[in-house]
């Protein structure tokens, strides 16, 4: 179902969580040209491991899966050093779905801490990743050295919404 209202407060709620994970992406002491500023002169800082391809890890057949609706993937923009973000969307009732992956695990709490304060306590979710929670339209989940974001959009709170996270988060975990 479509909540007219709710959508655009979990669309701004979503953003503030992204952007409280990607802090500490624009803090890791490198600059352009790729020295740490902790290192000793002309030495390099390792190159970050690229994040996984969010699409690899949920594709739009299992969104319809698990939702019973037929997703195409819908264009984010450019992605961002660190980030990789993959969109889906339906056009029979305007649902959409955003996997995010970061490079960088450290911001894990922070996003936490920001989907407690728009959604209320997160749940744990066993199974998916290092630590993983779920709210009433994301699923967050720890790898060690990334995090992983399942959002939601336009569906209704409730058992399959929480139900399809959780699978969709497993699918995701067995990927990787």
């Amino acid at each position: 179902m479509h909540q007219g209202g709710g959508v655009r407060t979990r669309l701004l709620a979503t953003a503030a969580l992204l952007t409280a994970l990607a802090a500490p992406l624009a803090l890791t002491g490198c600059d352009p040209g790729g020295a740490s500023s902790s290192s000793t002169p002309g030495a390099t800082a390792p190159a970050a491991a690229a994040p996984p391809d969010p699409c690899a890890l949920v594709a739009a057949a299992d969104l319809e899966k698990v939702l019973g609706e037929t997703f195409e993937q819908d264009s984010l923009g450019p992605q961002k050093p660190g980030r990789r973000v993959c969109g889906y969307r339906t056009n029979e009732t305007g649902h959409s779905a955003q996997i995010a992956v970061y490079a960088d695990a450290s911001g894990f709490q922070a996003l936490v801490d920001a989907a407690s304060q728009a959604s209320g306590a997160p749940t744990p979710v066993s199974g998916v990743g290092q630590l993983a929670v779920r709210t009433h339209n994301q699923l967050l989940a720890s790898f060690g050295n990334f995090v992983l974001v399942i959002t939601l959009t336009g569906l209704a709170a409730g058992d399959s919404t929480d139900k399809a996270l959780e699978t969709l988060g497993h699918t995701a975990a067995d990927r990787i």
